[in-house]
């Protein structure tokens, strides 16, 4: 199994990793517990940074605030069953996500990332183009379809699910539990938050304002994915933790 994860045919090549892992494994579990105050240490900062950065850029990329507006754009798009389009929405949420699971290790986590975040930037700001233009007296409903399912594509292929498989590759073993439920629960935070307060969200910068913030925030993703987190693809989690302690 750890010869087809690493992509190699030899024993010998997994024969030192398969040691270290069992090595680990049977060391005292007391030793290896952690607490909040853990995830202070210098060789945790740039992992908890990356992972509850792209716990952030996951909810305020404004994907809850597409779902809400799926129904309204459908009907206006002239789908007189939004109930159908909802459904035919997450069908494709569900394919792109299998897709992303299936390009993941052979694409690579970084180059699906940033090219599903440039691609929700686009599709984002297009659906503001729309907003914008309807609130003007011009309907172009045919870009309100395009851009939704454009955005819901793109999101399932990056933000949707690679946060979370990257979020388990950078925190070592003795970490990892507490680390992942600190993103995770930041990650629920800023889902509430913006359910919450997003109809003042509206009122404060317009329906249009709204979806061109949510593309920047996009925009940010694509940066910060290129400028700070790393490849972890084809890596194992030694190698990447030893990476961040020589950071």
């Amino acid at each position: 199994m750890l010869k087809r994860l690493r992509g190699v045919q030899d024993t010998e090549s997994v024969q030192a990793e398969m040691e270290e892992l069992l090595e680990k494994s049977e060391k005292d579990p007391d030793e290896q517990a952690a607490g909040l105050a853990d995830l202070l240490s210098p060789d945790l900062r740039m992992p908890m940074i990356i992972a509850c950065s792209l716990m952030l850029f996951q909810q305020f990329s404004g994907i809850n605030a597409v779902i809400f507006f799926a129904a309204e754009i459908l009907k206006e798009a002239g789908m007189a069953n939004a109930d159908l389009g909802a459904l035919l929405i997450m069908l494709v949420q569900l394919f792109m996500t299998m897709l992303a699971c299936y390009l993941v290790d052979r694409a690579g986590r970084k180059p699906l990332l940033i090219i599903a975040a440039l691609g929700m930037c686009l599709f984002s700001a297009t659906l503001g183009v729309f907003f914008y233009l309807k609130d003007h007296g011009t309907h172009l409903n045919w870009l309100s379809l395009i851009s939704l399912f454009g955005y819901v594509i793109f999101f399932a292929l990056g933000l949707g699910a690679i946060p979370w498989i990257i979020m388990s590759e950078v925190f070592p073993e003795r970490v990892r539990g507490i680390a992942s439920s600190v993103a995770t629960v930041l990650n629920w935070v800023c889902s509430f938050l913006l359910t919450k307060f997003f109809s003042q969200m509206k009122e404060a910068l317009t329906e249009y304002g709204t979806f061109w913030f949510f593309s920047a925030v996009c925009f940010g993703c694509a940066v910060f994915v290129a400028l700070v987190v790393p490849e972890t693809k084809g890596r194992s989690l030694e190698e990447i933790e030893a990476s961040f302690k020589r950071k």
